[in-house]
């Protein structure tokens, strides 16, 4: 019998139609018998239960190969963070099928993913989204009698990496209302990392609004607070924990900043966080992003006039954060719609009309129509934006 010739494993697989199919049942792998003498030997065996799977490296190709028959081949291989995961089977030489499961740590057992395999010598290819962490494990196998003692496979898998490092972002909301008026907007932190202190200037023009005051709300509502005027066009805001507390990882509203509108109806101004630090437990800065809002100076006289927005949560890039603002109060919480789905609002400042919602997009969406309506009595306001992911 002719010996084995390696396959330079460089190559990539083809691609194949990804499908959904009901997870398989585990298969007890049967003891395989020794292989022919002469044969290139397997440097994976044995691997032929998921107690004895190969670790898998990164986007590293390996060869291995299905015989005798019976030979089942297993694998596996860490996620420490969600994201998408690439697997390849290909340059079959007979029918070998693909099973992908994850370990599910209360039962101990794996969880079979549903996946469509391809039939004949077609490449296996299964792309997707997984969210949770931790181990799994690929099954490469075939039917009984079909098996290739001198023709290989080769196997690619690609998954999400270390964490990335930590993503922080400051965001001021928006706010409307008439000359003369007040108008509060939410100081927003998304933070993956441990926060003990908060140090923000906030710019504004002078001509639209004046500083007003501020208060600490939501999670930093028992954390130490100071919001003071530092020259004509900025208040700087202070938030920290004098003890041992400290913000967890999340996002939400720290504070609210309210502004007496003093321009004219149709003038408006940025809200923009500058010079801005966070800090965590060991007194040490934390990488942090901002993003502006705005101040608007409206005609009271009439209708509603909506705004809406969105703010992407740091590290789940399709979990979105909706915001509707009024300039008046509405008779009920804005009629929201994202991607044609209702949202639910919830209000963050009942004096300022500010409202707020949470949507969570498909994975290979490319964009977000978000629409709102609302009433104060017989008048009707609306607005729209899109996102593009």
């Amino acid at each position: 019998m002719a010996g084995r010739e390696l396959k330079p494993v460089g190559c990539q697989p083809g691609t194949a139609t990804l499908g959904i199919l009901a997870g398989l049942l585990l298969a007890a792998a049967a003891p395989t018998a020794p292989r022919a003498a002469g044969l290139t030997a397997d440097p994976y065996e044995p691997n032929d239960s998921w107690s004895q799977a190969t670790a898998l490296q990164n986007a590293t190709p390996l060869e291995a190969w299905i015989a005798p028959d019976g030979d089942h081949d297993w694998y596996t291989f860490q996620q420490v963070r969600s994201g998408q995961v690439e697997v390849n089977l290909g340059s079959l030489p007979a029918d070998y099928d693909l099973y992908l499961a994850w370990r599910n740590p209360q039962t101990q057992q794996l969880d079979g993913i549903p996946y469509q395999n391809q039939s004949g010598t077609i490449p296996e290819r299964f792309t997707r989204y997984l969210q949770s962490t931790g181990t799994y494990y690929l099954r490469v196998y075939a039917a009984a009698g079909v098996y290739d003692e001198l023709d290989s496979y080769l196997l690619t898998a690609t998954w999400p990496g270390s964490l990335p490092p930590p993503e922080n972002t400051l965001a001021a909301g928006m706010a409307l209302g008439a000359s003369g008026t007040q108008a509060t907007v939410a100081v927003v932190l998304a933070n993956d990392s441990i926060v003990k202190a908060l140090l923000a200037d906030l710019r504004f023009d002078p001509a639209v609004a004046a500083f007003a005051g501020g208060q600490a709300v939501g999670r930093a509502a028992q954390m130490s607070f100071a919001a003071v005027l530092q020259t004509g066009d900025r208040v700087r805001l202070i938030l920290y924990h004098p003890g041992a507390e400290h913000l967890t990882a999340a996002d939400g509203a720290v504070a609210n900043l309210t502004f007496t509108l003093v321009g004219a109806a149709g003038s408006q101004c940025a809200l923009t966080p500058c010079e801005v630090m966070l800090a965590d437990l060991d007194a040490q800065a934390l990488p942090v992003k901002t993003v502006a809002g705005a101040l608007e100076v409206i005609d009271g006289a009439r209708a509603p006039n909506l705004r809406v927005f969105a703010l992407r949560n740091p590290g789940r890039p399709r979990t979105l954060q909706l915001f509707a603002a009024s300039d008046q109060a509405l008779a009920a919480p804005p009629v929201v719609t994202a991607g044609g789905q209702g949202i639910t609002m919830s209000s963050v400042d009942g004096a300022e009309n500010l409202y707020l919602g949470f949507f969570h997009a498909a994975q290979d969406a490319d964009s977000v129509s978000i629409r709102a309506t609302g009433t104060n009595g017989t008048s009707a306001g609306a607005a729209q934006a899109t996102v593009i992911f």
